[in-house]
């Protein structure tokens, strides 16, 4: 018994290899790093790769903030209507309806 606890314990560590970061992860990694044109090509990249999911939409309204943060705020509210827009799409006809997006909420706390 006391064998198959020091076995068991021995493979923990690769039992809990660290997954690889989310695409959020690394885009506020970036934006806090003050690199946003790498932030932007996070996102465009998983865009290619997967289309319009929630997890890109969201990266999106983490760009405008990103935006902001470095005192460019044209940008800002450009990136956060796209993020407005791409919401409202994936959510269809239920889109129509919003007034403060959930996936602005970031970006809407710019100031």
């Amino acid at each position: 018994m006391l064998l198959l606890v020091l076995a068991l314990e021995a493979a923990m560590p690769a039992l809990q290899a660290s997954r690889p970061p989310t695409l959020l992860a690394e885009v506020r990694a970036a934006i806090a790093a003050h690199q946003l044109a790498r932030a932007e090509s996070l996102v465009e990249a998983r865009r290619r790769d997967r289309g319009n999911t929630p997890e890109v939409i969201e990266a999106v309204s983490w760009l405008a903030r990103g935006a902001q943060a470095e005192g460019q705020a044209d940008r800002a509210e450009q990136i956060a209507s796209e993020a407005l827009g791409l919401a409202t799409t994936a959510l269809g006809p239920r889109g129509a309806t919003i007034t403060v997006p959930i996936t602005l909420t970031n970006a809407g706390s710019l100031t």
